[in-house]
């Protein structure tokens, strides 16, 4: 028995279908890559001119802004030149003016010469002589040099009267005024009021000065070293750098302070050597 295959034949209008969807169906995929590949390439750009617009703006806006600040910077420098040229202006009028005005000032001062008469020019010529005197004396006594040797010279008594007190500086002496016992570095000279009181030696009156105690007092430097201070002393006749010589008055005996009312009028007076007390009485004539 004989076996009949059956053949299959192939309907070419399905096929023809067939390739012409699937024809399609890949033109569309390309259609639609094409698509999105063109819509990325035209947003891409876009943003690329956004962002060129954007930086061309800024750029814009940074040269507005600078050109703005230098305009306002050369109006500022021009406001404060006008402003100085003005100051100057009110405070320095030119030149021409301000001789104009000193020589209208000056045209009104009327010269003035100050002439002397015969007995203003003799006073000023006696003033100036008795000046020059002064100076003169006063360089020669800086020149002298004073010299006191107790081994040659002796002192003169200032005042001619009994010791009321003598020096003591190894023991305290009664002070009948003060009620108390005390050291005494001077010989207090009995005296009475007004009587002339004489330099003991050749020298010269180094100070004049007042205290409560002993009233005015005069001291005198005898050279080498010894000074001699009077006390209750008043009508000085002497002044400070005077030059005076041995007897020469000083002035006369006051009445006595009130640390000396119960010993009377005196003169007190005090060696010094070397600034240090010494008794006078040992150098008294």
């Amino acid at each position: 028995m004989a076996t009949t295959k059956k053949r299959t034949s192939k309907n070419p209008v399905r096929g023809r279908i067939l390739t012409a969807t699937l024809s399609l169906g890949l033109l569309a995929a390309a259609g639609m890559i094409g698509m999105y590949t063109v819509g990325k390439s035209e947003q891409r750009q876009q943003e690329e001119e956004l962002a060129q617009k954007v930086a061309e703006a800024e750029k814009a806006f940074e040269e507005a802004q600078q050109r703005q600040q230098e305009q306002e910077q050369k109006e500022l420098e021009e406001r404060q030149q006008t402003a100085s040229s003005s100051t100057r202006a009110e405070f320095q009028p030119p030149k021409q003016e301000i001789q104009a005005e000193l020589e209208s000032d000056f045209a009104t001062i009327e010269p003035s010469v100050d002439v002397l008469s015969p007995e203003e020019q003799a006073a000023l010529d006696a003033e100036a002589e008795e000046a020059a005197l002064q100076d003169a004396i006063s360089q020669e006594a800086a020149a002298i040099v004073y010299s006191f040797s107790p081994e040659t010279d002796k002192l003169l008594w200032p005042i001619s009267g009994n010791i009321l007190l003598d020096y003591s500086m190894d023991k305290t002496v009664y002070f009948e005024t003060l009620d108390q016992y005390k050291y005494n570095p001077a010989v207090i000279i009995q005296g009475r009021v007004d009587q002339e009181v004489l330099c003991a030696a050749d020298g010269q009156v180094t100070k004049i000065e007042e205290s409560d105690e002993l009233g005015t007092t005069v001291t005198v430097d005898f050279g080498s070293g010894f000074k001699g201070v009077y006390g209750q002393i008043k009508d000085v006749t002497v002044e400070e750098g005077s030059q005076v010589q041995t007897g020469l008055k000083l002035g006369v005996v006051s009445e006595p302070s009130r640390y000396y009312t119960k010993e009377g009028a005196n003169i007190y007076f005090k060696l010094l050597k070397d600034e240090k007390p010494v008794d006078p009485m040992d150098y008294l004539q």
